[in-house]
């Protein structure tokens, strides 16, 4: 009975201790417990990393939004960021500037994945090189995007690479046009400018703190000069749906996959499909181009409908059929007054649309095909064997003595295509497209069709052998051309692969047929 008041107690202990530890995750604060680069750190001048640890796991979603690096005198570093549960590696994509001061912000909106958000914004200045830099300064208004204030704000909040002389900051502080306010500074490299009258929508405003502030060693720190435009409610501009000629995908949650900032969509299309990207407001055409990339690479041009707020992209050439073609939109297109779309899309393109089907030829068997052989009014025996190429083709002659008449065949083509079934060959690639060749023993040689018979989706080529008698086991091969130089339907389709047709003369005697 001990025994099993022992055990008990050490199971429920057990389970105290695992319902701690996750209560006590569940309620801790999220925050950034460790930066691999120290305020005011040295970092390398090549792809140098750095690194950054949570508290708790992170929330992958909408990363990029959240974690940006931007170097003084404004201007973000593109960077790519590596999850590993608790931390973050963040690279950038090109080399560190030497002599160059960097800021990294985490923004307090950063998430964990039990929803628990940063307190507050978290900042690391770092520069490439050990020279001194003078102090500088950045805008952190998280209303700020791309230059624009799109809500109604109160204040404009101001951050400094180290340590600053309050008052000659206050002194070479300028607004233009001026807008009234007072100061509260949080900590020597960090204040606060409160408005105390209202910004006047749809204006451009220019902020300055001139090189007679000083830091606190009385040295000038850099001049900081920044602009942006006040516009309230302004719409941010998003790519909302993705048309496909007349199949239009929206792009949410529901028909994508979303990752890093990116929402990918898989579409079906046809060899000339006409894609539409659709926004949801104007946008600034000359950002359009510098935007898009479509990869395998392929000749396109864009089209701008500003009325639907719908780029279209047209390909100068055909796709080809049963091939993934990748179109990315980047977030660099902007509308009117120089918004940037915050989400970019791929969509991921397979061209197998109902007119754009591979053709097939039925049966697939050439011994299920009907072909017919004869000399004059006398059919010939034909019979199959396996080759290394496949099913070669036994025309039977009778022996040497018999007189040499020409061999006449007649071989049966039907070309069907799954995606629909109103199709018609194209009489022109027939023509072009199906060979007849000696190919040995002795120099290879070409024998000419006498007709097609062509009818709808099906074919009936004729031609004669004048002499069969090349001599023993000679191979002859017929050649249908695939791919988009092979035969084509009324819908530009084609074979996937060339066809052979290997066949010979073979002699027996009635003892032996």
């Amino acid at each position: 009975m001990k025994k099993l008041k022992k055990s008990i107690c050490v199971v429920l202990f057990c389970i105290l201790i695992v319902f701690s530890g996750c209560t006590v995750e569940l309620f801790s604060n999220f925050e950034v417990i460790l930066c691999t680069i120290e305020d005011n750190g040295i970092i390398g001048t090549n792809f140098q990393q750095i690194k950054v640890d949570f508290s708790q796991d992170i929330n992958s979603s909408d990363i990029y939004n959240y974690i940006t690096v931007q170097k003084d005198g404004g201007g973000a570093i593109e960077i790519s960021c590596d999850i590993y549960e608790k931390s973050i590696i963040i690279t950038p994509l090109q080399n560190w500037i030497p002599h160059q001061r960097y800021w990294l912000k985490i923004s307090s909106e950063f998430e964990s994945k039990k929803g628990k958000k940063l307190e507050k914004n978290f900042y690391r200045v770092f520069q490439s090189t050990a020279e001194i830099i003078p102090v500088s300064c950045i805008l952190i208004n998280q209303s700020i995007i791309d230059g624009v204030i799109i809500d109604e704000v109160n204040s404009l909040s101001f951050r400094f690479s180290n340590d600053v002389n309050r008052i000659s900051v206050e002194s070479a502080f300028l607004i233009s046009p001026d807008i009234k306010g007072y100061f509260e500074w949080i900590s020597n490299s960090e204040f606060i400018y409160h408005l105390t009258s209202k910004l006047i929508a749809n204006s451009s405003y220019k902020i300055s703190i001139t090189k007679n502030a000083k830091d606190n060693n009385n040295l000038p720190i850099k001049e900081f000069s920044g602009n942006f435009d006040y516009h309230p409610d302004e719409l941010i501009p998003e790519i909302t749906a993705i048309r496909v000629d007349g199949t239009i995908k929206e792009v949410n949650d529901t028909n994508c996959t979303y990752e890093n900032g990116i929402y990918y969509l898989d579409c079906i299309c046809d060899k000339d499909s006409i894609i539409g990207i659709q926004l949801n407001k104007a946008f600034d055409n000359f950002s359009v181009r510098d935007s898009i990339s479509i990869s395998p690479d392929v000749s396109w041009v864009e089209s701008c409908n500003n009325l639907l707020n719908i780029i279209f992209i047209t390909f100068e050439s055909e796709l080809k059929l049963d091939e993934y073609y990748t179109i990315s939109i980047s977030k660099n297109i902007k509308d009117l007054i120089g918004l940037t779309i915050k989400k970019g899309v791929v969509i991921r393109l397979h061209v197998c649309g109902n007119q754009s089907q591979f053709l097939q030829l039925l049966p697939n068997s050439i011994d299920q095909m009907g072909i017919l052989a004869s000399q004059g009014t006398i059919p010939l025996t034909i019979s199959y064997e396996n080759i290394s190429e496949g099913v070669i083709m036994n025309v039977g002659l009778k022996n040497e003595t018999d007189p040499v008449d020409p061999v006449d065949f007649e071989i049966p083509l039907t070309f069907i295509n799954a995606g629909y079934s109103d199709h018609i060959l194209n009489a022109g690639s027939v023509l072009k497209s199906i060979f007849i060749k000696k190919l040995f023993p002795g120099s290879e040689s070409s024998i000419s069709i006498s007709s097609y018979d062509i009818n709808s989706n099906k074919c009936t080529i004729k031609f004669s052998l004048i002499n069969p008698r090349f001599g023993a086991e000679t191979i002859f091969l017929i050649k249908i051309l695939g791919g988009s130089s092979g035969i084509l339907d009324n819908y530009k389709n084609y074979l996937k692969e060339t066809i052979m047709i290997y066949f010979k003369m073979v002699y027996y005697d009635d003892s032996n047929p």
